[in-house]
């Protein structure tokens, strides 16, 4: 989840969307 949230920029608001069935 962190590796995700550091590429992606994002805040750790939302982890779930980035590594759920979102993408």
């Amino acid at each position: 989840l962190e590796t995700i949230k550091e590429r992606r920029g994002q805040r750790t608001e939302k982890p779930i969307l980035l590594t759920g069935p979102g993408k």
